[in-house]
């Protein structure tokens, strides 16, 4: 009687990890968008603190660096 309904208990066994793994994963994703919206944060504030002049050749150079990678 030790096998008695195994395929059931399986079943429920296999629903449970899948639901635990779908947890884990909206975890992990929303870790990820955590973690590159502090990433953007941290070089939008030092760009800031960049003075105005110096600011306005390294946007010059982002973009064109950009636009690079584009084509």
């Amino acid at each position: 009687m030790q096998h008695r309904n195994l395929t059931w208990r399986v079943h429920a066994a296999s629903k449970r990890l899948g639901e635990n793994h779908a947890r884990q994963r909206a975890l992990i994703d929303a870790q990820n968008r955590s973690q590159l919206k502090t990433e953007r944060e941290v070089i939008a504030s030092r760009i800031n603190r960049m003075a105005p002049g110096v600011r306005q050749q390294f946007l010059a150079a982002r973009l064109e660096h950009l636009k690079k990678q584009l084509q």
